[in-house]
């Protein structure tokens, strides 16, 4: 499973962007592999409108199946939904803790 977390700066121990589709950059996380890719959201952090939707495609073209982040738009929310991405919603203020909690939900949940 890939997951993609929204990130404000190039370190897992900063600050997880609350904002998806303004996201700076994501952090793709594999779970089969343990390793991260860095992935930039440039284009659509800075564009004028469609955000959102630019970065569901973003994560489409990285194959990835759940997103971590604080706050999505309605419009990316329908997008994540019918490319069938999970959305996972948290207050968690790192990028690294907000994985730990979410890996901990999906070990509850597969025991």
């Amino acid at each position: 499973m890939k997951i993609a977390l929204s990130a404000k700066k190039h370190d897992l121990y900063n600050q997880l962007d609350e904002h998806f589709g303004r996201a700076e950059l994501f952090f793709i996380y594999n779970t089969e592999t343990e390793r991260y890719t860095e992935v930039s959201n440039k284009r659509a952090s800075s564009a004028p409108q469609g955000a959102g939707i630019q970065t569901v495609e973003l994560l489409i073209r990285n194959e990835v199946d759940t997103v971590v982040t604080g706050t999505v738009g309605p419009k990316a929310q329908k997008a994540l939904e019918a490319a069938g991405i999970t959305l996972y919603t948290t207050k968690q203020h790192t990028v690294a803790m907000a994985l730990n909690e979410l890996l901990s939900r999906e070990e509850t949940i597969h025991s």
